[in-house]
């Protein structure tokens, strides 16, 4: 099955991280029990469970989801405010997208640690653990 109908993305490589383009839509989304994202904490960090079909990099030992996690912000650091106003208006895109209030999120992830550029032609990106990150505001 193509993933391309549910991500238009292609990795990319910039300053240290492994950019990837995801296209969510509510069919990507992992469901265990009543939840498939973490709830918001204080300092912004939240986590979105993705079918692996759904992320466009090599990923063979994620078998049932890949963990898109956005990173938690000290709120006594210079701009954290914004950053974490920021990162919650992202989290309520996604539990719109959970009810169906709206079809799709389009956001950006970065692969890194843990995924590698495997290739440059084709792109080809090979995570060697279920995780990504959500780029933070300020990156």
């Amino acid at each position: 099955m193509s993933t391309m109908g549910l991500v238009g993305a292609q990795p990319v490589f910039a300053a240290g991280k492994i950019l990837v383009d995801l296209h969510v839509r509510q069919a990507d989304l992992v469901l265990h029990g009543r939840s498939n994202m973490q709830d918001f904490s204080d300092g912004g960090q939240f986590e979105i469970l993705l079918k692996p079909a759904s992320v466009p990099v090599q990923a063979p030992m994620c078998r049932t989801q890949i963990i898109a996690r956005m990173p938690w912000s000290d709120s006594d650091e210079p701009g954290a405010k914004a950053a974490i106003a920021a990162k919650k208006r992202l989290f309520d895109k996604f539990e719109a997208l959970k009810a169906g209030r709206i079809k799709v999120v389009d956001v950006t992830v970065d692969a890194a640690p843990y995924g590698k550029l495997v290739s440059t032609s084709p792109r080809k990106v090979r995570l060697s653990e279920c995780n990504v990150f959500f780029l933070t505001p300020n990156q």
